[in-house]
C-alpha cells in the first residue's frame, strides 16, 4: 500500500513552528531555522534514526514553546525519483 511504501522511505524530518531559537541536540540535527517574525521561528529538523516522534517532541518542549509539529512524509513522486537516481533509504 502507499502508506507502507511511505513508511519504508520516511526521512525522519519534521517541520516545527516555535517561539525562540534553539541549537542542535544529540537526538536531532537542524536542517534549517528561519525567523518568521518577532521571536517566532520555523525550523526543519531531522531526528536520529533511533529517536521516536514522541521523544523528539518531548525534547523540544523542554527548550522551546512549540506551536506546530508535523512529520514531513515523502510523496510517491519523491520516492520514485529517489529510486531512479539511486538514492538510498533507511
Amino acid at each position: 500500500s502507499k502508506k507502507e511504501v511511505k513508511e519504508k522511505f520516511r526521512s525522519h524530518t519534521f517541520s516545527v513552528d516555535h517561539k525562540g531559537a534553539f541549537n542542535a541536540d544529540i537526538n536531532y540535527d537542524i536542517i534549517s531555522q528561519n525567523k518568521v517574525e518577532d521571536d517566532f521561528f520555523h525550523s526543519t529538523l531531522r531526528a536520529k534514526p533511533d529517536v521516536g516522534t514522541n521523544q523528539l517532541l518531548g525534547d523540544l518542549i523542554k527548550i522551546t514553546e512549540v506551536h506546530g509539529f508535523v512529520e514531513k512524509m515523502p510523496t510517491m513522486s519523491e520516492i520514485f525519483i529517489g529510486l531512479v537516481k539511486g538514492e538510498s533509504h533507511e
